[in-house]
């Protein structure tokens, strides 16, 4: 397939190798260092956001929405890499902030907590219209990017993902 795996902790043969030469070769991702990816450290909300941002972006979805991020007293905590992603998903409506004793918070150094990845997830697909199978938006259809294809099945049936 002609990709390289630039990170020396990614052992191509764990379930993750791919995905991670995959991810990285296509922009996706960077490592944490230039030659570290850190394949078991939990992913911070940050992070996250930056995911899903440049795999929408390398998809041609719209990433126009932008928000102010002053609004939120942590605003000053979100890395310069992640800046633009997290304008974009605040904007987006995918990252609503984290609510604690009347203060909302972005949290981007935070890891994100399976509830909060399932939450971000389903907006993230509701964004690129892909509805999530029982999603509160419906089943009716979904779009899947397949090769670099896009495919549509028709049905309510589930999409199954290893």
């Amino acid at each position: 397939d002609g990709q390289t795996q630039p990170f020396t902790d990614v052992d191509a043969g764990r379930y993750y190798g791919d995905a991670i030469t995959w991810a990285a070769n296509s922009g996706v991702v960077n490592g944490v260092t230039d030659t570290r990816f850190a394949p078991e450290a939990a992913v911070t909300r940050e992070q996250m956001v930056t995911i899903l941002y440049r795999y929408a972006g390398l998809e041609g979805a719209d990433v126009t929405a932008k928000a102010d991020l002053e609004s939120f007293p942590d605003h000053d905590q979100v890395k310069p890499y992640a800046r633009d992603a997290f304008s974009w998903a605040v904007g987006a409506g995918i990252i609503q902030g984290n609510s604690n004793g009347g203060v909302t918070t972005l949290s981007p150094r935070n890891s994100a907590t399976r509830a909060q990845v399932a939450a971000v997830l389903m907006r993230y697909l509701e964004q690129l219209r892909i509805p999530a199978s029982n999603s509160p938006v419906g089943t009716d259809f979904v779009v899947l990017p397949i090769s670099g294809e896009w495919e549509l099945r028709t049905g309510g049936g589930g999409v199954g993902m290893e």
